[in-house]
């Protein structure tokens, strides 16, 4: 069965400002990060979508740390975009990632839709629901305070 394809648009890298607070800051919200990405796929998945979501994939084997392979992995992401008939944008202020991913949508005239945390929670973990409601270290802007 076809489905339509969707861009999951959502921060990845940690922000300088939380890797400054150490280790376990940074990991915590690395695996929030994900966390955003594997339900807003999830999202789309149950509505009858085919999610395409890079930053889950292309991190497996491309390091986001080497400039270079970070400029590839940017580049294929938008590439894959043009298949996609809607990017959908998750409401925190955007990374630098994600301002080329929706300027790259604008360029093909492809439709935004902002997904909220709100109506992201139904598919979200809830030990990151949990812990977002009582955590000084997690950011749920995904871009810190």
């Amino acid at each position: 069965m076809e489905r339509d394809k969707v861009y999951i648009c959502s921060p990845f890298r940690v922000p300088d400002h939380i890797r400054q607070r150490g280790a376990r800051a940074t990991l915590r919200q690395h695996q929030l990060h994900v966390a955003w990405a594997i339900a807003m796929s999830r999202r789309a998945f149950e509505e009858g979508f085919f999610p395409v979501t890079p930053h889950l994939y292309l991190p497996t084997f491309v390091r986001d740390d080497v400039a270079a392979e970070r400029r590839l992995a940017l580049d294929w992401g938008l590439e894959w975009m043009g298949d996609c008939r809607a990017l959908w944008k998750l409401d925190v202020p955007a990374s630098s990632g994600m301002q080329g991913e929706l300027a790259h949508a604008a360029r093909l005239q492809i439709p935004v839709d902002i997904i909220t945390l709100e109506q992201l929670s139904p598919f979200m973990p809830k030990p990151f629901l949990d812990e977002l409601a009582c955590s000084p270290i997690l950011d749920a802007s995904g871009m810190g305070h």
